[in-house]
């Protein structure tokens, strides 16, 4: 999956959550006016942000900080393209979001994440794509909560394991896993409410 497509991924269930954006974006620790000439460092302090809130097991997991930093990378190039999305488009966003990604999961900085492959930077194979979207998504539709609640939940509800490009390897299994974590979420959601 090429970059442009997940950072669409994003804009789109980003979408959704529109009429909230005020509070997504605090979230994600975004001022109120993200100028051009700081999209890059912002990614980079959104990435952090991210990953810092997963739960200790999460990042541990070279692919779930990954997730997590890629996630807070492009809600943050989301958000910016929802307050201009002209003047962003004409960024190069690409190797912004890689470096930003590459602060997360190799700090000191090589310019890519540790697992990418040779001549596919700007590629991300369907797990990565799925982690990250779906990261998203559950912090998206967990905005509003206590950071605590968000890392707990968060971590009752990603599965346990790492989950690989061949685990994914057509369109029912990506549904399967999407299922699991939404039961998975149901149950963290229940739990917290009961706690």
């Amino acid at each position: 999956i090429e970059l442009k497509e997940q950072a669409e991924l994003h804009r789109r269930i980003a979408e959704v959550y529109r009429p909230t954006a005020q509070a997504w974006r605090g979230l994600l620790r975004l001022p109120a006016e993200m100028k051009k000439s700081e999209l890059a460092q912002q990614a980079r302090h959104s990435a952090t942000r991210i990953a810092e809130m997963l739960p200790d097991r999460l990042r541990r997991s070279p692919k779930w900080l990954a997730a997590g930093a890629l996630s807070g990378a492009l809600g943050c190039v989301t958000a910016a393209m929802f307050i201009s999305p002209v003047a962003i488009g004409a960024l190069p966003l690409w190797s912004a979001i890689g470096a930003a990604v590459a602060g997360v999961v190799q700090p000191g900085g090589k310019s890519r994440p540790a697992d990418a492959r040779d001549g596919a930077d700007d590629r991300l194979g369907p797990a990565d794509a799925l982690r990250s979207a779906a990261l998203f998504a559950l912090l998206l539709e967990l905005q509003g909560r206590e950071e605590a609640a968000i890392t707990r939940i968060l971590d009752r509800t990603l599965p346990e394991g790492e989950v690989d490009d061949a685990d994914l390897a057509d369109a029912d299994d990506r549904a399967a896993w999407l299922d699991e974590v939404r039961h998975r979420f149901d149950l963290a959601l229940a739990a917290e409410g009961s706690a």
